[in-house]
């Protein structure tokens, strides 16, 4: 014997061992565990390697309950070749033959005993399992002349085009495998079932319906033919799983197509086959989706099933139509799971699929990020076709659509040059609705195009000629809609038929995806709610006892339904640097019953994406607010989804990416230098024993917090230890699993907060202890603890740890958690807080102090997440995500200021979550011609509620803009008045319209973002309307007043002496003329009012133009002499 099949005692991992190899001791491939070679049990063993991992396979299976009776190991078919199947007689007695002719047909004379034993062996003629065995009719091997072209491979369907009607098509797909994959596999069994028989009959030489066919000859053909022929098993490079999955399928098919689907077959199996075939049809219909016999993945259908369908001469076709929303908001590596399933099934099958332009756009940037990796995964190469800006994957295959839509946009501008004498045809065409039907009528009633209604007639006529658009005469008025054609080269005309070269940026008009369905909006009155959709559906967050106490933060099903990713972008935007970020915003009290009458304090929120943890709650005192981050943290949800082994591994080996990481072993890093608690031998054996013991320690430290108040001093301070450990003890193993920590505490009235001194000291106590727990250094021997570098005093605790080395040139620790406060004016809450965390400098220990011990410096920064400089960086991060990128988007500070005047009020800037809700609602980039602009500012905003848009404003003021945002087309004085009321419309469209946010262009209103008088404004005049003094504002705010100022009677001069008067006090004007409430959109649009910017200030700079904040703790001669980025710089290249 050469070679034998033993286990492992610790991690019962079953693996082949060499007898012929020297040495006393082997080593678990699995678990790393040392045993004996005379110590272990020879479970299986075969002079033959593939046969004895075959004998490894089948012992797998059998322990999984797998095992099947009905598919014998091959070594097993092998020894039983020459035992007949079905017999001569057995098979002529299925036929219902004559008893006397069956026997003159086997020469056998003694019918009687035959006759006997045939009632003993077989069920009588018909009475078979009652199953359906669903075969092909038409050959699969062999295809026609019409469909020659197609190949194995990926394709993309174009956007506008037809579905083809070859092969299947998928419908809403989700990049969920496991909602669709499972469905394809099963659909495809009749054609593959037939595929075989095909493949027996012509390549083998034998029909298994043949009574003369050979005995044993189904399982010979499927060793020989299907596994090592076609599939070449034995030479295929992957993990056992997928090998012997795939073995399983082949050898089911091979069952279903020769045995089971032969009704003679079924008869002599009678009843009791039923179970057999039940198991050979599972086995089809979960192989390669996880849940097969071994669990493997989608390789295990590349080298099954689709080996297969790649000997057919034609590849069958499968469509597959991608469900947009789906696909743009989930994670990437949903994403990733899906594209590997499509590169397994294109091994063999024709693959076409339907992307709209945000999916194509994320596949396309997923797959250029795969391949810049060292080892790019096998379905990167297969999208790489996307890359390089090609249809398809094949290198032969026929070009059939266009993924950018590059070819369609550039006919569709060499139709606009070639027809731009034609003003009349563009201008009816840049006047059609993009995303639906407009009349003829209406055509001829719309001021703007202003042309004859006979010629309204031929221009109609000349564009259906053209293909540009599709006239429906079944109206009493004909119906005109746009083709695809026709919808491209809109974007290339202009609003008075002047053609617009794609390069080319427009200062108004410009368009962003779908302006039209984007923009369109009744003008009827809006829901008057100052909180966006997100933050009232974090408010609902049921009752903490029955919803649960930590909950996932979004919901795809259910009846809160939304997109997990959009949520956790959005709650997070507040982040601006890995440290502590106070952003003021108007949040809702989860315990005020008549704001949140859902709502319930008790709960926290969980999310992971984007390699980030997220936790999500609200300040309940310092005690409860460490016990609700250690239960979120520690829940089994995050325990089971995120801190599994898949990121840790079964023995902790996945930790840091690799026991091999660092020089110390895993004990030194986990446990001497992160101090990971309760992490003993038992549990650094096996993730599961830690994940135990950490949730009994959870549920026990929960316990006695609801017994707080009644514990002595003493056992309160212990309880605190004890939760502070457990906290720390969760940011470590997140940084262990690759994960980073955002922890956002909601404030809803810090004003209360400060006015109560002592819960005020509480809070800022458990700042100062809390956030600089949660740090570590970072060297060659691991990821130590800074707390108890630094600060700890403790003799056992300080004997218990690692040794490291300090670099000179890098002292600085990094935060395992960042921190974001949120809640109304909770910046003001800055100074103290960094005051209190700077107390921590005091509690350094003696010889740290003094500097004669080494110890890494803790940088904290503190900032104000609403500054322009974040709001800035915000607005790229949205924008990259979108495609929008430098030469496709404005000027950035210019759409930052934009959204300043439109968000802030006079004392904070815009909300992060606001300017996140607000952008990511627009459309991602899909033609040449979309831009980012002020346009699509404009856009963003009509999908904000009334009431949180220009907050300093009077309320009808705000629904007036945001009506006059959202439509596309001017709104008269009726429309206004129907948005608010006849009062409220002669109190405010007066001053809308002195300060120019609203001009009148002669057919109704239309509204301005941007005036013409701001700073970032190209303009040097009014868009519509005349101005009442000379010149252009000068970027103060007092130049801009004039007109107001002029309007009101205060000053009587004339427009003209205005230059004389130089700079004015513009705040003192606004008071006379009370309109203070207009300041932040003054100094948002005004030069003047900018804080210069410091010299290193760049484009793709997020320098802020605010002050920054900040702590440094350690020893003070390290903090004086280490040659360090200023906390300004460090935010600057965040």
């Amino acid at each position: 014997m050469t070679y034998a099949v033993v286990g492992c005692s610790d991690c019962q991992a079953l693996w082949l061992l060499d007898e012929t190899a020297g040495g006393s001791t082997t080593t678990c491939p699995t678990c790393g565990t040392q045993h004996r070679r005379g110590s272990l049990r020879t479970l299986a063993a075969a002079e033959d390697r593939a046969v004895a991992n075959q004998q490894r396979s089948a012992l797998l299976a059998e322990r999984a309950g797998a095992a099947d009776a009905d598919l014998d190991p091959y070594w097993e078919q092998a020894m039983r070749a020459d035992d007949p199947i079905v017999d001569d007689r057995s098979y002529l007695d299925g036929l219902g033959l004559d008893p006397d002719l069956v026997a003159t047909l086997t020469d056998d004379s003694d019918g009687e005993s035959d006759s006997t034993t045939r009632s003993a062996s077989t069920q009588p003629p018909g009475s078979g399992p009652d199953i359906e065995v669903p075969v092909a009719d038409r050959p699969q091997l062999r295809g026609g002349a019409a469909a020659e072209s197609r190949a194995p491979g990926v394709s993309l369907v174009e956007a506008d085009g037809q579905l083809g009607i070859a092969g299947r098509t998928y419908r809403d797909v989700s990049p969920r495998t496991s909602e669709w994959l499972a469905d394809v596999v099963s659909d495809l069994i009749p054609s593959t079932a037939r595929l075989v028989q095909d493949l027996a009959r012509e390549r083998y030489g034998f029909d298994y319906r043949d009574p003369d066919v050979e005995a044993g000859a189904v399982a010979t053909f499927t060793h020989e033919e299907l596994v090592d022929s076609v599939a070449q098993l034995n030479a295929v490079s992957a993990d056992a799983g997928t090998i012997e999955e795939a073995r399983s399928y082949l050898d089911a098919i091979g069952r279903y197509a020769l045995l089971w689907a032969d009704d003679v077959y079924r008869v002599r199996r009678g009843f009791q086959g039923t179970e057999q075939f039940e198991r050979i049809q599972r086995t089809l219909e979960t192989t390669g989706t996880s849940q097969g016999q071994f669990n493997a993945g989608v390789d295990a259908l590349r080298h099954s099933l689709a080996a297969l369908h790649a000997e057919r001469a034609v590849a069958p076709a499968l469509t597959f139509v991608l469900d947009g929303e789906q696909w743009t908001a989930a994670d990437r590596d949903t994403i990733k799971r899906a594209l590997a399933a499509f590169d397994a099934l294109a091994a063999g099958f024709d693959i076409r699929l339907w992307m709209s332009p945000g999916i194509r756009q994320r596949v396309r940037r997923l797959t250029r990020n795969a391949l810049e990796t060292e080892a790019p995964p096998a379905w990167a190469d297969r999208f790489m076709f996307l890359t390089a800006a090609e249809q398809t994957s094949r290198r032969d295959g026929d070009v059939d659509a266009d993924p950018d839509g590059t070819q369609l946009d550039d006919e569709a501008w060499a139709w606009v040059e070639t027809n731009r004498s034609q003003t009349g045809a563009l201008t009816v065409l840049a006047h059609l609705d993009a995303d639906g039907e407009r009349s003829v009528r209406a055509i001829k009633r719309d001021d703007a195009i202003d042309y004859a209604d006979g010629s309204i007639d031929r221009y109609v006529s000349f564009l259906e000629a053209e293909d540009i658009i599709t006239v429906d005469r079944s109206h009493a008025s004909n119906q005109v809609s746009l083709t695809a054609l026709g919808t491209a080269a809109q974007q290339y005309v202009d609003r008075e038929g002047n053609p617009v070269h794609p390069s080319q940026s427009r200062l108004s008009g410009a368009s962003y995806g779908h302006p039209s369905r984007s923009r369109k909006c009744s003008v009827s009155a809006q829901k008057r709610d100052q909180y966006p959709p997100a933050e009232r559906w974090l408010a609902a967050t049921g009752s903490a006892s029955e919803a649960g106490y930590v909950q996932w933060l979004g919901d795809r099903t259910g009846p809160r339904e939304v997109e997990p990713p959009v949520l956790h972008r959005r709650f997070s935007a507040a982040k601006r640097v890995e440290g502590v970020n106070f952003a003021d915003a108007d949040i809702l009290d989860w315990t005020d019953d008549d704001d949140a009458p859902d709502g319930d304090g008790r709960v926290s929120y969980i999310s992971a994406f984007d390699d980030e943890a997220l936790v999500i709650l609200q300040w309940g005192g310092p005690v409860v607010t460490l016990g609700r981050l250690c239960v979120a943290l520690f829940s089994n949800r995050m325990l089971s989804k995120v801190l599994n082994t898949d990121a840790l591994g079964e023995q902790w080996n996945q930790a840091h990416d690799g026991v091999e990481t660092f020089e110390n072993d895993l004990h030194d890093v986990l446990v001497r230098a992160k101090q990971i608690g309760w992490l003993s031998e038992d549990e650094l054996k096996h993730l599961d024993n830690w994940r135990e013991r950490i949730g009994a320690v959870r549920s026990r430290l929960l316990s006695q917090l609801g017994d707080f108040d009644d514990l002595d001093s003493g056992l309160q301070a212990q309880l605190m230890r004890d939760l502070h450990g457990l906290l720390c003890t969760a940011t470590n193993v997140y940084d262990a699993a690759g994960l980073d920590v955002t922890i956002n505490v909601r404030l809803p009235d810090p004003d209360a907060l400060r006015r109560n001194e002592n819960q005020y000291e509480k809070f800022l106590d458990f700042a100062r202890y809390t956030v600089t727990k949660q740090a570590g250094y970072r060297d060659d021997y691991g990821v130590h603890s800074w707390y108890r570098m630094c600060i700890e005093d403790r003799p056992q605790k300080l004997r218990a740890r690692s040794e490291y080395d300090i670099d000179d040139a890098d002292p600085v620790a990094d935060l395992l958690a960042s921190w974001i406060f949120t809640g109304p004016g909770v910046s003001d809450l800055l100074p103290d807080v960094q005051e209190a965390v700077d107390e921590e400098a005091t509690r350094l220990r003696e010889r740290v102090d003094a500097g004669v011990e080494d110890a890494a410096i803790l940088d904290i920064p503190m900032v104000e997440a609403n500054s322009h400089g974040h709001i800035r960086g915000l607005v790229r991060e949205i924008a990259d995500r979108k495609g929008f990128y430098d030469g496709n988007r404005a000027d950035l500070d210019r759409l930052t200021r934009c959204l300043e005047a439109a968000l802030a009020t006079t004392d904070r800037g815009p909300d992060p979550c606001l300017v996140a809700d607000a952008l990511d609602s627009l459309e991602s980039r899909d033609s040449v011609s979309d831009r980012l602009d002020v346009d699509a500012v404009e856009t963003a905003l009509a999908t904000l509620p009334s009431e949180a848009i220009f907050p300093t404003l009077p309320p009808a003021a705000r629904r007036m803009l945001s009506a006059l945002f959202a439509s596309n087309e001017p709104l008269d004085r009726q429309d206004l008045i129907e948005i608010t009321s006849t009062s409220s419309y002669d109190r405010h469209h007066k001053t809308l319209r002195a300060f120019f946010l609203v001009e009148d262009t002669g057919e109704g209103f239309v509204a301005h973002l941007e005036p013409w008088w701001s700073s970032t404004s190209p303009m040097s005049d009014p868009y519509h309307e005349d101005t009442p003094y000379p010149g252009a504002p000068a970027g103060h705010p007092s130049h801009v007043l004039l007109g107001p100022v002029y309007d009101s009677g205060l000053l009587d001069i004339p427009p003209d002496e205005y230059a004389d008067l130089g700079y004015l006090d513009y705040q003192e004007l606004l008071d006379e003329l009370g309109l203070s409430r207009w300041r932040p959109i003054l100094e948002a649009f005004c030069s003047d009012c900018h804080e210069a910017t410091a010299p290193s200030h760049t484009a793709d700079s997020e320098l802020s133009y605010s002050d920054h904040s900040g702590v440094q703790i350690g020893p003070p001669s390290v903090i004086r002499n280490t040659a360090q980025a200023s906390i300004t710089q460090t935010v600057a290249n965040d």
